[in-house]
């Protein structure tokens, strides 16, 4: 009997617009950057990447989900970065919002209970901008302009020979710091 899986993962997934701006400072901020650019549809930040994940699995992850309650919050990212041994080029931040870290918490907390396993790893925000990067200078400010997150997304990643193609599969909204 073969069983069905998707490639999963929760994201924090920005607004067209959002994408738009961000990419448009990258490629200010990085005018000389050799390699394949993240097209600007597909990015994101994740969270919690779960791997192969069954029908049953999903469904469970979804009900699961439902029962966070997190807040909004703004990320801003401060730094661009290069890693030459990944040859990519993301922009991250230095200061990761707490809102953030407990929604991150929250996530990891519920894996166990739907069969999957959570990163130990200490969680590092981070929006990869691009691949296959020679040498880059960054190090510098991203200028990226501020991003209020207002949801968080359960994600399906298929890997085709063109790149990753991504699948917003269902949204939760984040409270705004009022409705405690």
């Amino acid at each position: 009997m073969k069983v069905d899986h998707e490639r999963l993962f929760f994201a924090l997934w920005p607004s067209d617009a959002w994408q738009e701006a961000c990419q448009a400072q990258a490629t200010k901020r990085l005018p000389r950057a050799t390699g394949r650019w993240i097209p600007q549809q597909n990015l994101h930040v994740t969270l919690a990447f779960l791997g192969a994940v069954s029908g049953t699995q999903r469904i469970c992850l979804e009900r699961a989900a439902d029962q966070i309650a997190a807040e909004a919050f703004t990320l801003a990212f401060e730094r661009l970065d290069y890693r030459s041994r990944n040859r990519i080029v993301w922009a991250s931040t230095q200061q990761i919002p707490p809102a953030l870290i407990r929604l991150v918490d929250q996530l990891r907390a519920l894996l166990p209970g739907c069969g999957l396993s959570a990163e130990s790893r200490v969680f590092t925000p981070h929006l990869t901008l691009l691949r296959k990067a020679d040498r880059v200078e960054t190090g510098s400010s991203a200028a990226i302009p501020p991003w209020p997150v207002t949801s968080f997304s359960l994600v399906r990643s298929q890997t085709l020979p063109s790149g990753a193609l991504y699948e917003t599969l269902r949204s939760w909204p984040l409270r705004s710091p009022a409705e405690h």
